[in-house]
């Protein structure tokens, strides 16, 4: 139920080469994804090492979005919207803009 903290952008594109890339609010990752009908692997992500230390909680945010991410196992698209399922919760994306 978390929402992204105002001011702050999580982003996630998802190229048809399987590289993902996108901003985690502070800093900016890249990584490898894989899919298979609906289910969804994502290889290990690395990214800038930016400090931010405004607004408050961003790194927070930030470290949460990456756990869920990176553990991914399936996802819906539904009414424009990507939901990703994870072991460790789930990520909805409210918008979807096609390449």
């Amino acid at each position: 139920g978390a929402v992204v903290i105002p001011g702050t952008e999580i982003t996630a594109v998802f190229g048809d080469s399987g590289n993902l890339s996108g901003s985690s609010g502070c800093n900016t990752y890249t990584g490898v994804y894989q899919l298979n009908g609906t289910s969804l692997t994502v290889g290990a992500l690395s990214g800038s090492q930016q400090f931010c230390s405004n607004p408050a909680g961003i790194l927070d945010q930030e470290q949460l979005y990456l756990t869920v991410l990176g553990s991914a196992t399936g996802f819906t698209v539904e009414g424009g919207q990507l939901a990703i399922r994870s072991s460790r919760g789930q990520l909805t994306f409210a918008s979807m803009v096609a390449p």
